[in-house]
């Protein structure tokens, strides 16, 4: 077996999980599933303008050997949990600056259901930041049998 994002080829057990995460670019199955779909839709143009939450390193260098670093954007709230000099940006405090057709891609994995704000809304300003022809990829855990649309505490 071999990462499709930085083609290493030894990876780490989870519980449950056989080769959950890649050791070469600590990759989780989710993302290196994101990598195959950029991949098979051939997403990924010079040209493409991509705006991308909580930024996986794996999936970051990926992208970036593809389209460069001008029109890739990273973003997230606490910026030094990362390591390419990502922007800090709060999806319910500075949603509203996104410019309207921009992206061509948006991007976020198991970010929403940390948004303190609704949901629904900065998902709606998300999508009206994509340009017509845009994509949005993202994911959210389900656990369980049971589902929540208020994702925190509101106190």
């Amino acid at each position: 077996m071999r990462c499709n994002l930085c083609g290493s080829e030894e990876f780490r057990d989870l519980p449950g999980r056989p080769n959950a995460i890649c050791e070469g670019c600590h990759s989780y199955e989710r993302t290196r599933i994101l990598g195959l779909m950029l991949r098979k839709f051939e997403a990924l143009g010079k040209d493409t303008k991509i705006l991308h939450f909580a930024p996986e390193n794996g999936l970051a260098d990926y992208i970036e050997d593809r389209i460069g670093p001008e029109n890739y954007h990273m973003r997230d709230i606490d910026p030094s949990r990362y390591r390419r000099g990502e922007e800090k940006f709060d999806l319910c405090k500075d949603i509203e600056s996104l410019p309207e057709a921009y992206y061509d891609i948006v991007i976020h994995n198991h970010v929403i259901e940390h948004v303190p704000c609704n949901s629904t809304v900065v998902l709606q300003r998300l999508h009206r930041a994509l340009t017509p022809a845009g994509s949005h990829y993202f994911s959210v855990p389900i656990y369980g049998d049971r589902y929540e649309s208020a994702f925190a505490d509101i106190g």
